[in-house]
């Protein structure tokens, strides 16, 4: 029902018109490389800027988005950056064409296939999905050579506090996300994830506004107060939509990302149960608060892997704590029995004339 219900309108023209620009074509001052890919409301295309002579990504949408407005209050590393934005017609249609930083790699979506194939690693898994040429960043090989030595498990935390701590940025911002998704995640050839495609993101001072206004997203990833306003197109000044709805999505594509990896650890599946908690006022309160979570897990697992093994028998003993009391109390007073029979007899009864011997294994039976 809600997939149904998912905004199609720009695709819907795309293909009736049958708008796409070929390689090679010239839009404004930017040159078409080739096509990347397109969503429900907007196609986008690696482009060559021919003016200041670098790669960057055009992202091409009927001319109703506020993305580049949302984008342009950010400066912060781990966001896609906007360059600039333009409307042109195109086939009768207005076009707004957003000029975006180019990262090289994949988006998380494209990394989640290929997780079940067989690597040793994520940043194996990485290379596998990008063949392009990678500009050299000393100061990003520490986090490659991170990821390169973690589990999956470990690499998956990782970059879901790399995410939360992002998210938290644009919080802060008073900015809402609202569509948090792997598609939405691009992933550099060093393993950083950089957040993208902020066209239903919503200010906290249009929720605080008075009005009604529409509100996207995407139905696998949302938490109840979203989806409901979603389907029945409700006034957002009645919704609690908060830093709380955009953990919850963070907290559902940890999830997918943990089972596509296999990956099963108790603890690490509560601090994501409390993300993904329906009721909000059970829910993890911010991003911070999730990247603080997952923060100390990670700590707490990197430090049990230091630690000697213990023996395995330790864990029965920590499942049934009052059954080992009696049982290592029965033994040890089984123990001591026998070895103060073996000693009496041996030490005492050959001492002893028959009336004292016949006293003396009947205390023992007592």
């Amino acid at each position: 029902f809600f997939e149904d219900k998912v905004p199609r309108l720009f695709a819907s023209l795309a293909n009736e018109a049958n708008l796409r620009f070929e390689d090679g074509a010239k839009v404004l001052h930017f040159e078409i490389v080739r096509f990347l890919g397109e969503g429900s409301s907007a196609q986008v295309y690696l482009a060559r800027d021919t003016e200041l002579e670098r790669p960057v990504a055009l992202k091409v949408s009927l001319n109703q988005s506020r993305e580049a407005r949302t984008l342009a209050h950010f400066q912060l590393e781990g966001i896609v950056q906007v360059y600039s934005e333009h409307v042109v017609d195109h086939l009768g249609l207005k076009l707004r064409v957003i000029c975006l930083q180019y990262i090289t790699g994949p988006t998380l979506s494209d990394l989640i296939k290929g997780l079940d194939h067989g690597k040793k690693n994520l940043i194996e898994v990485l290379d596998s999905c990008s063949n392009e040429e990678v500009p050299f960043e000393p100061s990003a090989l520490k986090w490659r050579e991170r990821l390169q030595n973690s589990t999956f498990t470990e690499a998956i935390v990782l970059i879901g506090i790399r995410l939360a701590e992002i998210l938290n940025q644009t919080h802060t911002r008073g900015i809402l996300h609202l569509d948090l998704k792997p598609a939405n995640i691009l992933i550099d050839p060093y393993g950083r994830p950089y957040l993208s495609d902020f066209n239903v993101s919503i200010s906290t001072a249009v929720l605080n506004s008075k009005g009604a206004f529409g509100v996207g997203g995407t139905p696998r990833y949302m938490p109840p107060e979203q989806a409901k306003l979603f389907a029945c197109g409700a006034d957002l000044t009645q919704a609690v939509l908060d830093a709380r709805t955009d953990v919850f999505a963070l907290g559902i594509l940890l999830k997918e990302l943990l089972a596509q990896a296999k990956c099963d650890h108790a603890c690490l599946n509560k601090v994501l149960d409390r993300a993904t908690a329906e009721d909000a006022n059970a829910r993890t309160r911010s991003a911070q608060a999730l990247a603080g979570e997952l923060s100390a897990w990670l700590r707490m697992h990197l430090t049990e892997k230091e630690m000697p093994k213990i023996w395995s028998g330790f864990n029965w003993i920590r499942s049934f704590p009052v059954l080992a009391v009696i049982s290592f109390t029965v033994v040890s007073q089984l123990l001591a029995s026998i070895i103060n029979i073996s000693y009496n007899q041996l030490q005492i009864v050959g001492n002893l004339t028959p009336v004292q011997n016949d006293v003396f294994m009947r205390s023992v039976l007592v």
